[in-house]
């Protein structure tokens, strides 16, 4: 090379790390442990440092949120290492004796750091796993049968997704949801792919039943769910949420969840629970039924995680009460935001007609939730009427309106027996699971509108769905009371407003789309699962202030705010929590069996006319 030739800058570079190599090799061959270590620090600290380390904008989003603590622990160990053996005599034969631990301490941890950050890079790196019944955003679990025109899936937005390319699937996502204004699922999605472009996301869980003929129900759940975190992650910059739903949609085995406290049915939903236990999340919001939550409750209070339940109502027993088949059987880690059938059933009664003397209750004996309702409500009306004012009242296999029963279920069967009992009105109470009771459920409607003297209508909020509104025949179901937690005000919102019916119309589409084309699209389910989604991410938020101490070589040295410590510390704080609710005036707060604690608010009784339910 030439005097006037330029220096090789890759060449240099080359030589001085290899000078840098070769001071470290001399080093090591003679002892001087001391420089070494520091060399070491300096690299690090050049490399790792938080926020202008060469490597650490890089890694940033996989770090977790104690890493500033991670960090300063292995700077002060290893000067504190340095100077010791700068201290010490390394001729000393004791001296190198006593260094031994230190310096096989420090080592440990920096083997440790060095693990946990492989194995974050690993886990956020690797491809999404689909076909698991699991989406943070990596596949839809609403089928193309079950959405709107025009809203087929957008391919884009999980390509990119699964690519961890988020900022291209959150432009996907956002086309997609202005396109499709009405779908919860992509919404969630779209926020999703925001969260993880930021550090830390707050993770949460969501368990329903998305891929079943009860996926209306489902998307009445999202839409609680969507709404908050659209909220929260627009205030908060720094920690989003970030919502992982898994499908606990129970069909074949599953659509009659039975004794399952000693377990039998709702296999689906306990391998859902355990799914959301792999995922590390922080808390649950579902699942949907009482018999659903009761299968799966063992499971997560294994995984010492929080499921808040917006949507089971049946009586729970006290927790220090013997399971049974007559009782709904949960642990301390379920709470549940709407008021359970106790409550609803004493309103319905209240508005009863005076005429109606005697009642044929249309069951599933299979059915824990329909099991239950139908006993509190001959209790409760029995004590309000006459001892024989339930015409079927024994829980009887061969009661012909038992859509269980053995021979199968035969609507005229159900409605001659009610007439020969001298019945003035039916209460339907179909399953929360086994939706293929509709069909039963219509037919027994649709003869008791052709019949000479029609029965009177009552039923459980089971009968409150979607597939109920768009296939019955209109007439058939007029005058239909139901009890249920919460109504939307039909009022327009023309204003902005507070009430979560206008800040739904604001997100999901005009007051056309809502009050005609789907008129449960906000429903009461919407509003416990708004609640329900308050309450976790509010708790989570307060978890966060908390400090604790976990163990050393599990890696969360002096962690303060690690999932163990959120988990652990938000089952306390759900005890004492109380928050503003959906309705005015109203907080959540539970009860010591985590219960919705009721304070005369909760619950109204609507009934059906035309094409949809009114408040009454």
């Amino acid at each position: 090379m030439s005097p006037d030739t330029p220096p090789d800058p890759i060449r240099s570079l080359v030589e001085q790390l290899q000078k840098i190599l070769d001071w470290a090799v001399e080093l090591f061959l003679s002892g001087n442990w001391s420089t070494l270590i520091l060399l070491f620090t300096v690299a690090f600290i050049s490399l790792a440092m938080p926020g202008t380390g060469l490597a650490y904008s890089s890694l940033s989003n996989i770090l977790p949120e104690q890493y500033p603590i991670y960090f300063w622990s292995i700077v002060v160990f290893s000067v504190s290492l340095s100077f010791l053996f700068r201290l010490v005599n390394l001729n000393n034969a004791i001296s190198r004796r006593w260094l031994v631990f230190p310096a096989w301490m420090v080592a440990t941890i920096v083997l440790i750091f060095a693990v946990r950050i492989i194995f974050l890079y690993v886990e956020n790196t690797r491809p999404y796993e689909t076909g698991d019944k699991f989406s943070w955003g990596e596949e839809f679990l609403i089928s193309d049968e079950f959405r709107d025109f025009n809203c087929q899936i957008d391919n884009d937005a999980l390509v990119s997704y699964r690519k961890h390319d988020y900022k291209a699937a959150e432009e996907s996502y956002k086309v997609f949801t202005e396109k499709c204004k009405s779908d919860p699922e992509s919404l969630i999605y779209l926020n999703n792919s925001r969260a993880l472009q930021t550090k830390n996301p707050i993770k949460i869980g969501l368990s329903v039943p998305i891929s079943s003929k009860n996926v209306y129900t489902s998307k009445e759940i999202l839409r609680g769910v969507a709404l908050v975190q659209n909220e929260w992650n627009a205030e908060n910059e720094n920690r989003k949420l970030l919502v992982g739903i898994t499908d606990d949609g129970y069909e074949g085995e599953d659509s009659n969840c039975g004794k399952t406290h000693d377990g039998g049915k709702c296999k689906t939903a306990a391998q859902a629970a355990i799914k959301l236990i792999e995922q590390e999340v922080l808390g649950v919001i579902g699942p949907l039924g009482s018999d659903v939550i009761e299968a799966a409750s063992k499971i997560y209070e294994n995984g010492k995680i929080v499921a808040i339940s917006p949507t089971s109502t049946a009586v729970r027993t006290n927790i220090n009460e013997k399971c049974s088949d007559d009782i709904i059987c949960l642990n301390s880690y379920i709470f549940r935001t709407a008021s359970n059938d106790s409550i609803a059933i004493k309103k319905l009664i209240k508005v009863i007609p005076p005429e109606i003397e005697k009642v044929s209750i249309v069951y599933e004996s299979k059915s824990k939730y329909s099991r239950l309702y139908k006993k509190n409500f001959t209790e409760e009306f029995e004590r309000e009427q006459a001892k024989d004012a339930i015409v079927n009242p024994q829980p009887d296999l061969e009661n012909p309106c038992n859509f269980s029963r053995s021979r199968g279920f035969k609507a005229k069967d159900c409605l001659d027996f009610s007439k020969q009992k001298n019945a003035n009105a039916f209460l339907l109470i179909p399953g929360t699971t086994n939706v293929e009771n509709a069909d039963s459920v219509n037919k027994i409607l649709e003869l008791n509108y052709r019949s000479q003297h029609r029965l009177k209508l009552l039923g459980a909020d089971s009968m409150y769905n979607q597939p109920f509104i768009t296939n019955n025949n209109k007439e058939n179901a007029q005058g239909l009371l139901v009890a249920v937690p919460w109504q939307r005000d039909e009022n327009s919102c023309e204003k902005t407003s507070k009430r979560l019916e206008c800040k739904a119309l604001e997100i999901f589409g005009n007051s056309k789309q809502i009050s005609k084309k789907l008129p449960l699209q906000i429903s009461w389910r919407t509003a416990t699962t708004y609640d329900a989604t308050q309450v976790l991410i509010k708790g989570l938020q307060q978890a966060s202030e908390k400090k604790c101490t976990l163990k050393v070589l599990g890696f969360n040295i002096f962690d303060y705010g690690g999932a163990d410590c959120l988990r652990k510390e938000l089952k306390h704080i759900l005890q004492n929590i109380e928050v503003e609710g959906v309705l005015e005036d109203e907080k959540v707060k539970f009860d010591e069996q985590g219960d919705r604690v009721y304070n005369g608010k909760i619950g109204v009784v609507v009934e059906f006319k035309k094409d949809r339910f009114i408040l009454r």
